[in-house]
C-alpha cells in the first residue's frame, strides 16, 4: 500500500511541474509578441502610430485598403495583397468602337474569391468546338436595375452586376495598328482558260481592286503553250507578275508557289472566273474589314480566313440549300449526324446561306453561326459548318504556309482539288470562317458551263 501511495505521489508532483513550465511559456509569448508590436509603432506626441500612416499607403500594406475606391488598374495592383483587378469589356452596339466604354473594376480580394461566376449555359446544348462563339467566351452582366451597358468578362462579374445572357451584343475587331504591316497580295491561279480571266480582270480594275493591293500574281498551272501563251499577255497587261508553269501541279502546289512568291501579310485568292460586282468604296471597306478580322485575336470577332463570295449575286453553279440543313443539330454528336443522314453536307451550310436572305439567320441557326466584330453583314462559321473553298477568300499568309503547306505538297491532295469534299485537315481543327456580303460573281466566258448546282 505504501509503494502505491510514492508513486501516485510522484505523478502529481511532475503534473505540477508540467503545469508550471507550460504557465511560464505562454507568459514568456505573450511578452514577445508585445515588445515586438510596439517597437514596430514610431511615438507621435503621446501615442503611437504605424509607420504606414505617416508616408501613405505603400504596395503590400497591412491597412485595410477600400479597393472599390481606388482609381485605376496601377493602384489597384500596388495593393495585391487585398485587392484583385477585374477587367471587362464592353458589349458594344453594332460599329461601336469607343475606349472609353471598356469596363474596369478593383475588388477586394474576398470578393474576388466568392464571387466567381460559371459561364453561361443555353439550351439546347452548344456543341462544345464552337469556343468562338462571343456568347459562350465570356461572362456577360449589366449593372443590376440598369438598362445597359452591358459588358464582357472572362470569369468574374463586379458587385452589383448581374450576369445576362449575350444575345445581340459584340466586340468590334481592333483596327490593325498603323507601326503593322496590313498589305496585301492578290494571287490568282488559271489553267487553260483565258478568256474568263480576262472578263473578270476588266472587272478587277474598273472596280479598284488592282489599284488597293499591293502585289498581284498570276501562276499559270499548264495547259496548251498557245493558251498559256495568250493568257501570259493578258496578266502582264493588267500589271500582274506571271509565273508560267508548263506542268500542271494541281491547286495546292499552284497555291502554295504562289504563297512563297508574295511577301505581303494578307493574301486574296481568286481563280480566273470572278468577276468583282461591287464599287470601289465598297471593295475598300470590306478588304479593310477582313484585314482586321485576320489580325484580331479576341473570340467572336476575329477569323482564320474571310470569304468573298457575293450573296446576293453569286452567279453559278452554288450549293442547294437542302444539301446542308439538317433534321437538327443539338449537340456534339451532330458533328457526325452527316455519315448517318443521307445527302446531308454540313460543312457546305455556309454556301447554302447565300440563299437565306431574310433577318433571322441567327434566331433561325444559333448553333451554326454567329456574328462576326459588330458588323451585320459578316457571319462567322465554324470549319466544320464551313469546308475549303476555292472560292474568292483572304488569308494570312504565314497562318496558311503554317497550317496548309506540308499538305499541298501531297501529290494528289482532296483538300483543294475537290472543293466540296468533307476534308478533316480542314474541317477538325475548327478553323473560323468568316463570310459577308461579298464581292465576286462566279461567272464563265465561253466556258460552256451550264451546271445549276454542284
Amino acid at each position: 500500500m505504501g509503494s502505491v501511495e510514492i508513486v501516485l505521489g510522484q505523478r502529481t508532483m511532475w503534473r505540477i511541474l508540467f503545469l508550471i513550465f507550460i504557465t511560464f511559456f505562454f507568459l514568456f509569448m505573450l511578452m514577445f509578441f508585445y515588445k515586438s508590436d510596439v517597437s514596430g509603432l514610431e511615438p507621435v506626441g503621446d501615442r503611437h502610430v504605424p509607420p504606414m500612416q505617416q508616408h501613405g499607403r505603400g504596395e503590400g500594406s497591412s491597412q485595410q485598403i477600400n479597393c472599390e475606391s481606388l482609381k485605376s488598374f496601377k493602384e489597384c495592383s500596388q495593393h495585391s495583397d487585398q485587392c484583385t483587378v477585374i477587367e471587362g469589356e464592353v458589349c458594344a452596339a453594332p460599329g461601336t468602337t469607343d475606349k472609353e466604354t471598356l469596363f474596369g473594376y478593383c475588388v477586394s480580394n474576398v470578393v474576388a474569391a466568392t464571387y466567381a461566376t460559371v459561364k453561361m449555359k443555353m439550351e439546347p446544348k452548344i456543341p462544345t468546338w464552337m469556343s468562338s462563339h462571343p456568347d459562350y467566351s465570356a461572362v456577360c452582366a449589366r449593372p443590376a436595375n440598369s438598362l445597359g451597358p452591358l459588358a464582357r468578362f472572362k470569369s468574374l462579374i463586379p458587385p452589383g452586376w448581374v450576369q445576362e445572357k449575350c444575345v445581340g451584343c459584340c466586340v468590334p475587331p481592333e483596327p490593325v495598328p498603323q507601326k503593322e504591316d496590313d498589305s496585301l497580295a492578290l494571287i490568282v491561279s488559271v489553267y487553260n482558260e483565258h478568256l474568263s480571266l480576262e472578263s473578270s480582270m476588266k472587272s478587277w480594275k474598273a472596280n479598284g481592286l488592282l489599284e488597293y493591293v499591293q502585289e498581284a500574281y498570276l501562276y499559270i498551272d499548264g495547259g496548251d503553250p498557245e493558251i498559256r501563251e495568250k493568257i501570259e499577255s493578258v496578266g502582264k497587261s493588267f500589271g500582274f507578275t506571271v509565273m508560267n508553269e508548263e506542268t500542271n501541279l494541281g491547286l495546292g502546289k499552284a497555291l502554295a508557289n504562289l504563297m512563297r512568291a508574295v511577301k505581303s501579310r494578307f493574301v486574296l485568292f481568286l481563280e480566273k472566273d470572278w468577276q468583282l460586282v461591287e464599287p470601289r468604296q465598297t471593295v475598300i471597306e470590306q478588304l479593310d474589314l477582313a484585314k482586321r478580322m485576320l489580325f484580331d485575336k479576341h473570340n467572336g470577332s476575329r477569323a482564320d480566313v474571310v470569304k468573298f463570295r457575293s450573296r446576293l449575286n453569286h452567279g453559278h453553279p452554288n450549293i442547294h440549300p437542302s444539301k446542308t440543313d439538317p433534321p437538327q443539330w443539338d449537340d456534339d454528336a451532330g458533328v457526325n449526324m452527316w455519315l448517318t443522314q443521307p445527302g446531308w453536307e454540313p460543312h457546305l451550310f455556309c454556301n447554302g446561306y447565300h440563299y437565306k436572305k431574310d433577318d433571322f439567320l441567327l434566331s433561325n441557326y444559333p448553333h451554326r453561326m454567329w456574328k462576326c466584330g459588330c458588323d451585320y453583314s459578316y457571319w462567322c462559321f465554324d470549319a466544320g459548318q464551313c469546308g475549303w473553298t476555292n472560292n474568292p477568300i483572304m488569308y494570312n499568309r504565314q497562318w496558311w504556309t503554317d497550317t496548309f503547306y506540308e499538305i499541298s505538297q501531297k501529290d494528289w491532295n482532296r483538300i483543294f482539288e475537290a472543293g466540296t469534299y468533307y476534308s478533316t485537315e480542314w474541317l477538325l481543327p475548327h478553323w473560323v470562317v468568316a463570310e459577308g456580303d461579298g464581292l465576286f460573281r462566279h461567272e464563265e466566258v465561253g466556258e460552256g458551263d451550264t451546271r445549276e448546282f454542284y
